[in-house]
């Protein structure tokens, strides 16, 4: 396990580092998901995208995750609480 980085520059250096390893690496798999005809296909290349890049770079993946998942999360139940508004305001 690393030591935690102290300052923003520091991150943001392992950041870069991570994101130039991910996009060379990844590669491949972005091109099997690109390539990938069929709902079947297309869900395994996604699958194997996400867990591949997880491999690759789990700092960086960390950070998208603990962004992304929290924001869709509220975006989901957003949505459903408008929709829920819209069903029932008028009666």
């Amino acid at each position: 396990m690393t030591a935690p980085l102290k300052d923003l520059s520091g991150n943001l250096e392992k950041f870069r580092r991570e994101w130039t390893t991910l996009k060379t690496l990844a590669r491949p798999h972005w091109q099997r998901l690109a390539g990938a005809r069929g709902i079947n296909e297309i869900g395994r290349a996604w699958t194997n995208l996400c867990v591949e890049s997880a491999r690759i770079s789990p700092y960086l993946i960390g950070h998208f995750d603990a962004i992304e998942r929290p924001a869709s999360l509220l975006s989901i139940l957003g949505l459903l609480t408008w929709g829920l508004y819209e069903t029932f305001r008028h009666r």
